[in-house]
């Protein structure tokens, strides 16, 4: 979860490219949707769907469910799912710009969440290097290569550059 306008959307679909791409996932095994035009009845019939049609396939599943928010009680649909052993083998991905919501729902799936201390993320937005260090390597590289060649990697010179521009 995190602010609107933040890059969630964007992360889901590089982590889908670093699945297909390093993992060797098959694509078949992968389903993102974005919840936002769906209707609440719809939901349970895409995800009962999904995991129906790929509950023979004994590889790892991956659904990512943008902007989860719009549908209400999401996490009771998970529930009856894992409940029948629907979702073994799944990871899920749900996002959405509601932390309390997601957090409260997510509170509704006891012992069917997978294991680990730091399961929920909230995503917060990237300053303008980390977002260049992530979408364009290279480039990023080069203008840091170029900031420590003109000495303003360090706070105290970026600001006496910068003031000197106003002298």
């Amino acid at each position: 979860s995190g602010l609107r306008q933040v890059g969630k959307t964007t992360l889901i679909h590089l982590i889908i490219a670093k699945l297909l791409r390093d993992k060797r996932v098959v694509p078949e095994n992968i389903l993102y949707f974005s919840c936002e035009c769906l209707k609440e009845e719809k939901f349970s019939d895409l995800i009962d769907y999904y995991s129906q049609f790929r509950k023979d396939d004994k590889n790892r599943k991956y659904l990512f469910l943008d902007e989860i928010c719009h549908i209400k009680n999401w996490s009771d649909e998970f529930l009856t799912l894992a409940n029948k052993g629907l979702l073994k083998d799944h990871s899920i991905v749900v996002s959405g710009s509601h932390a309390g919501e997601i957090k409260e729902s997510v509170e509704r799936l006891p012992g069917r969440r997978g294991k680990g201390d730091s399961l929920d993320k909230v995503l917060a937005p990237l300053k303008f290097c980390e977002f260049l260090e992530f979408a364009h390597p290279i480039v990023f590289s080069q203008i840091k290569n170029r900031l420590f060649e003109l000495n303003l990697i360090k706070t105290k010179d970026k600001q006496a550059m910068f003031f000197s521009l106003f002298e």
